[in-house]
């Protein structure tokens, strides 16, 4: 049972549930948001900008691949020496899948 509890996906899902739960809890004590006149433009040190500029990426992407690699990164450095290198290898292609998806939308 022990060895069950610290299988990586069985801690994935757990972190996911608590994050899950932490988020919804969140969202029901945050207050809704009101549009502003200033909300959308673009800040440059508190300077006006006229120009009109917009990323040619987007943040939530980015943060999103970040966090792909830094999950793959802690599954795989702290597999135990038990597992096999198909498990490994499994989350790998399943991170590189992943990012690849969001990269290309």
């Amino acid at each position: 049972m022990t060895n069950l509890l610290y299988h990586p996906a069985s801690v994935f899902a757990l972190c996911f549930v608590c994050t899950w739960l932490i988020y919804a809890v969140g969202k029901s004590m945050a207050p809704a948001g009101q549009p502003a006149v200033g909300k959308g433009e673009v800040y440059a040190c508190g300077e006006d900008i006229s120009a009109d500029i917009k990323p040619s990426y987007n943040w939530f992407h980015i943060a999103f691949v970040f966090t792909l690699l830094d999950i793959g990164v802690l599954m795989i450095a702290t597999m135990p020496s038990g597992v096999g290198l198909p498990l490994a290898i499994s989350w790998l292609v399943g991170g590189g899948a992943a990012i690849f998806m969001v990269l290309r939308d």
